[in-house]
Order: C-alpha cells, then structure tokens, then sequence
C-alpha cells in the first residue's frame, strides 16, 4: 500500500515545513508589521488571513499523510516527544482561525482594539510559533534515524544548516521589524503631538495669542522598507526550505 511507505512520511514532512516555516511565518509577518492605516488598512488582513488559511490547511493535510501512515503499518500514533507535540501543536492551532475571527468581529461590530480576543490570537501565535520549531527540530532527528539511510551522513549536515539558517533569518527579520516598528509608533506619536499643538496653536491665533515656534516635523514611516524586509525574508525561507525537501 502507498500508505505503507516512506513517500507519506516525506509528504509530512514537507507539509509541515512549508506550513509553519514558510506560509504561517509570513502570515505573522503581515499581520504585525505591515499595516498601513488609514490607507490600506486592510490590505495586511486579507494577506494574513489567506496565508494563515493555506499554512493551516497545508498543516492538516501533513497530518493526515502520517496518521494514515502510522494506521496503515499499526503503529502507535503518539508514542515520541515529536509525535505528542505535533498533536498538541495541530490541536491547538485549530483553535487559532476562532480566535482571529473573534478579534475581527470585536473590532468591526464594536470598534474595540485590542480586545481579549486581539490578545488571545497574539500570544497563541507566538507560543505556536515556538513548539513548532521544537517540534520541527525533533522530527528531523526522527527523519534520519527511521526514514533516510543511503547517505544520511552526507545530506544531514547540509539539512541542519539549512534549517538553522531558516531559524535565524526568521529571528533576524523579527528583530530588525520590531526595531522599525518602534520607530513608525514614535513618528506616528510625534505626528499626533504635531496635531495636537497646532490646534492648540489655532486656538492662541484665535484668541490674539502671539504664534508659537514650530515643532520640527516628525521622521516619515519606514513600513515600505517592512515590505522588502519580508519579502528577502520570503525568498530566504524558499531557498532554504526547498532543499529540505529532499
């Protein structure tokens, strides 16, 4: 039986490294860093949305090639550390689409952000971002040991670099985001400030006051540099993911 053989393992495999190390990790990525409102305020949300809907889908699907792969050879489900996390990664990701859906609803119907639920999906996001390069890490161990035997020794290192080399772009590109995203919330908060003492500025006009000294403008937003910092993220992870197809 096809199910029977190595070829579902490898299908697992390869969906669960294109789900959580390609398409959820971006899907995260335009959800934090790449929103532009008033305009394109919801350009991020259909990006996020549709990436989070193909990694998920993508997820449950590399499920479902090893299960019918344990069932078919009558092997245990969840005896090991990868198979028991993997559960309880799938399980609760599951949970995710609710929460996001949630959170939209608290913000459209009632123009509340965050709500409970913003933080909710937030911090779940992140905890299954983690498990999942747990979880990945230790199924690669298992994919050596049981799956690939001709010339293990000489793919294994050649593997492993490619995925540490994914870990830490991911970690590169979340910092060098989080560090341009501190810089668009001090501008947009200067811009505020602006705002603010020129209607007050007015006002003093208005009642004969003399005019104030102007502010000095605020720095511009850098979001365009988050789309090219995403998108080399993006073609770093293809580059790496592709030879962990093998």
């Amino acid at each position: 039986s096809i199910f029977q053989g190595a070829l579902m393992v490898r299908l697992h495999a390869a969906c669960m490294i294109v789900a959580w190390l390609l398409l959820l990790n971006l899907g995260s990525f335009f959800a934090r860093y790449l929103k532009r409102p008033p305009n394109e305020a919801y350009v991020w949300y259909a990006y996020h949305m549709w990436a989070q809907v193909a990694g998920s889908v993508l997820a449950v699907v590399g499920f479902a090639c090893v299960f019918l792969h344990l069932a078919s050879n009558g092997e245990e489900h969840f005896e090991g550390k990868h198979q028991g996390l993997g559960g309880v990664l799938l399980f609760v990701m599951l949970f995710q689409p609710v929460l996001g859906w949630m959170a939209h609803r608290s913000y459209v119907k009632y123009g509340i952000s965050p709500s409970r639920w913003h933080v909710a999906h937030w911090w779940l996001g992140r905890a299954l971002a983690l498990l999942a390069a747990l979880t990945i890490g230790m199924g690669i161990d298992m994919f050596f040991h049981h799956i690939i035997h001709d010339g293990a020794d000489r793919v294994r290192p050649f593997f492993w670099a490619s995925y540490l080399a994914l870990l830490a772009a991911a970690g590169g590109t979340v910092c060098f985001l989080e560090g341009n995203r501190v810089g668009k919330e001090g501008a947009e908060a200067a811009a505020r400030e602006q705002l603010k003492a020129a209607g007050e500025e007015m006002a003093d006009l208005a009642a004969g006051a003399a005019p104030a000294a102007h502010a000095a403008p605020p720095p511009a937003s850098r979001a365009w540099l988050n789309w090219w910092v995403v998108g080399a993220y993006a073609v770093v992870a293809v580059t790496c993911v592709t030879p962990m197809l093998y």
